[in-house]
């Protein structure tokens, strides 16, 4: 495939898309990485457009000088590249990237545990949720449910305050699991509802996974929100396109039909001017540099 059709198959592929906006920023990012590679002012000059176009606005004699011979087409407008076309880009639209945009996403989520780590296995077909969750392990589990079924019985409440020298039922739990509410280590100001957990904390949890299997995973709509960048990459890529057809359209304020002589003079004054604007003024520099 040559280079001028993996363009215009970006291209179509960017402009033709039908989906999410957040799809349209991805293929605009991929429009703009095949033209970086494969793009070139020698590409658009050889296309085929702009060979019939040319061939229809070729006129009869140069416009400048009346001469007959060596006559050309000579662009007298040029789309702005680098720094020039990102100015150009955030004059258009800076008041629509800058606001970012929102999407609302789906996606497949298990019935059981609410989780989005679920596959689809083609062979057994049918779907299975490979989440792990942290949990207590199940000794701990059981004296939490023995502590909240005999905590209102006489002496067992203020036992266990004493066990684990708490004064809450909130923190009996979590002595349990194997959090530390002693302040003495602490230096300053110690917060309120400060607790530290232990080794023993660790140890009390491990994983569990959830393993369930089921037909049809349930939907989650999730709202996102696109990165700015996206946004004006998408915008750029819309003006990279718009740009270069004006190019190959050659519209009557951009062309001139002249000779090679006068072609070269016009072309030469031009480089001079991007030479003279790329200095600058002399005695500016030298303010700089003095102050």
């Amino acid at each position: 495939m040559g280079k001028e059709q993996k363009i215009k198959d970006a291209k179509n592929a960017f402009l033709n898309c039908e989906g999410t906006f957040f799809e349209k920023c991805k293929l605009a990012q991929t429009f703009l990485d095949v033209v970086r590679r494969n793009g070139s002012l020698n590409l658009i000059t050889h296309s085929k457009e702009w060979k019939e176009n040319r061939a229809k606005k070729l006129k009869d004699c140069c416009e400048t000088c009346g001469s007959i011979e060596g006559l050309h087409i000579s662009h007298t407008w040029h789309p702005p590249r680098g720094k020039e076309k990102e100015k150009h880009v955030k004059r258009v639209h800076s008041d629509k990237y800058r606001l970012g945009v929102s999407y609302v996403e789906k996606k497949n989520i298990c019935p059981v545990c609410s989780s989005t780590s679920v596959k689809f296995l083609k062979t057994r077909q049918h779907w299975k949720c490979y989440a792990q969750r942290v949990e207590f392990k199940p000794q701990v589990q059981y004296q939490i449910e023995q502590w909240e079924k005999t905590k209102d019985n006489d002496g067992i409440r203020s036992l266990c305050f004493k066990k684990y020298n708490v004064d809450t039922d909130e923190k009996v739990v979590g002595s349990i699991q194997g959090l530390s509410y002693d302040t003495s280590r602490c230096f300053g100001i110690v917060p309120e509802n400060y607790y530290r957990p232990t080794w023993a904390y660790r140890q009390n949890r491990h994983k569990v996974s959830c393993g369930a299997v089921f037909d049809e995973p349930s939907i989650k709509q999730c709202e996102k929100k696109i990165d700015w960048f996206m946004v004006y990459r998408y915008y750029y890529a819309l003006e990279q396109i718009s740009l270069t057809d004006r190019y190959i359209e050659m519209r009557d304020g951009d062309i001139l039909t002249e000779c090679k002589k006068c072609g070269f003079e016009r072309d030469k004054e031009r480089i001079s001017e991007k030479k003279e604007k790329k200095r600058g003024d002399p005695l500016k520099n030298l303010k700089k540099f003095i102050l």
